[in-house]
């Protein structure tokens, strides 16, 4: 009995150093990732100053001070509501939105009833950024991001869908760039490992390509269980 008392208690100890070590990995990743987001974002202020675009300078700098304060308010956060996630992602899209110069418009769509519904936080910003920084930016015409979110069974279903330029002519367009796959989605890669590990919470992730006869273009589909 006191051998079994003994190997509970070890087997407690370790779980939580266990547990410890992992939620250490999530800030550091997280860490890794908030000065990139931030950082991308003050080269559009920069760009559109060095460009002499001064009212949409203005406007964006507006949009970046708030973006700035929510995502400082949130970042220390492993978890956080979909209603404050996508007012991030808004105010991301509307910085982007003016840099590139309305090339491109953009539709969040969700049902409110869900807006409570906790996810991992910045999960969904690095896969809306590489469809502007990929698959967007590129392409001469007009272009669309969507992002619906919706629930099927226990799943929060979160789909970003763009109409670039598709995956294969990025990756032509960057085979000379080594590991040009975006930093923040290996990061995305690498959280949601760890939150598997520490909250077995598995997250499906899917990448397709979009290619009818009217448009090419990338859908990304994140499958996550409802957490409390």
């Amino acid at each position: 009995k006191l051998r079994t008392k003994r190997h509970s208690k070890r087997q407690l100890e370790e779980n939580k150093i266990n547990n410890t070590i992992l939620e250490l990995k999530l800030k550091a990743i997280q860490s890794k990732m908030n000065p990139h987001f931030i950082f991308n974002s003050l080269n559009n202020v920069i760009y559109l100053l060095n460009s002499e675009r001064y009212p949409e300078a203005e406007n964006l700098l507006q949009n970046f001070s708030l973006l700035l304060r929510k995502f400082l308010e949130n970042s220390d956060l492993t978890f956080i509501s979909i209603k404050n996630e996508l007012e991030i992602l808004n105010l991301y899209l509307a910085i982007e939105k003016i840099r590139y110069s309305d090339k491109f418009s953009f539709e969040i769509n969700y049902p409110k009833e869900i807006g409570e519904k906790l996810i991992p936080t910045m999960l969904i910003q690095p896969f809306v950024e590489n469809a502007v920084k990929h698959g967007i930016a590129h392409k001469t015409t007009h272009s669309q991001i969507t992002i619906s979110i919706y629930l099927i069974h226990q799943l929060i279903v979160i789909e970003i869908k763009d109409n670039g330029i598709g995956r294969k002519e990025s990756d032509r367009i960057n085979q000379n760039r080594k590991n040009h796959e975006s930093k923040g989605i290996q990061l995305v890669k690498s959280k949601i490992e760890i939150v598997k590990l520490k909250y077995n919470l598995k997250i499906g992730l899917e990448i397709e390509d979009v290619e009818t006869e009217t448009e090419k273009g990338t859908k990304v589909i994140l499958k996550i269980p409802m957490y409390d």
